[in-house]
């Protein structure tokens, strides 16, 4: 039986170019590859990628590549755990709340990078890391992005729209560090919170009006996603008080 989790690592050479589109040779060449597991220090994770017409994942962790059998969504939740990232559901309900990044595909943050989607449903979404990205390029066919660990993922989303796709992901980034170092960092506008590569693209975007205010007042996320948290914590106690196996060391576990 295939293994559930992780099946292929792949170097990425600089000419590996996957279509969001096509099942192509490229992406035949990694599922080709013997199994292979998650180290326990990797660099930061730059994509998170459907294969076209399956139900499956390729994460990208700068130049390698790791196949998982799950849609996008299921697999990130379940390794982005590892890397601190924010409750994913309780962070899209707090999100819809404060209106103000979006109303269907919300990124994922942690306390250092974050991950935006696009294409599809939010289920199998592709998911990039904007941190990563060296380029972005138009051409006949589409648009492609060309990312730090030398992988170009070709896609038929416009340039604008993964552009302010990415800008909406660093945007939260900042805010969630705002709400938590705002006594350590004496910032006034997003950038200076973040810690950007000095990349063709992040001097692209780094001077256009939606990286120069924040949409939130200091810690209004913090506290909806927050607020989110114990709801979720509340209705899980409530549910194992009603299966009756409650205990306390259960109790404490619901509670973190």
């Amino acid at each position: 039986m295939e293994n559930e989790n992780v099946i292929v690592e792949e170097l990425i050479e600089n000419v590996i170019m996957l279509d969001a589109e096509i099942f192509s040779e490229e992406w035949e060449d990694f599922l080709e590859e013997p199994t292979s597991y998650l180290p326990q220090t990797k660099p930061p994770l730059s994509m998170a990628l459907p294969i076209p017409d399956r139900n499956e994942t390729l994460l990208i962790y700068y130049d390698q590549g790791y196949h998982y059998t799950k849609q996008t969504l299921s697999t990130l939740k379940k390794h982005v755990q590892e890397e601190k990232f924010l409750d994913y559901d309780c962070l899209s309900k707090a999100l819809k709340r404060v209106n103000c990044f979006g109303s269907r595909l919300f990124p994922m943050v942690s306390s250092t990078t974050c991950l935006f989607p696009f294409g599809g449903s939010i289920q199998h979404a592709a998911w990039i890391n904007p941190i990563e990205i060296e380029e972005i390029k138009t051409t006949d066919s589409g648009t492609q992005i060309k990312m730090r660990g030398g992988m170009t993922y070709c896609t038929r989303i416009g340039k604008r729209t993964i552009e302010n796709h990415a800008m909406n992901a660093l945007v939260l980034l900042a805010t969630h560090r705002q709400d938590r170092l705002y006594k350590e960092v004496e910032g006034q506008i997003p950038l200076d919170y973040l810690c950007l590569p000095n990349t063709p693209f992040m001097r692209s975007i780094c001077q256009k009006p939606l990286l120069q205010k924040f949409p939130l007042p200091i810690g209004a996320l913090e506290r909806n996603y927050d607020s989110e948290r114990f709801m979720k914590n509340v209705l899980n106690v409530s549910k194992v008080i009603h299966s009756g196996v409650l205990s306390y060391d259960a109790f404490s576990k619901l509670l973190k």
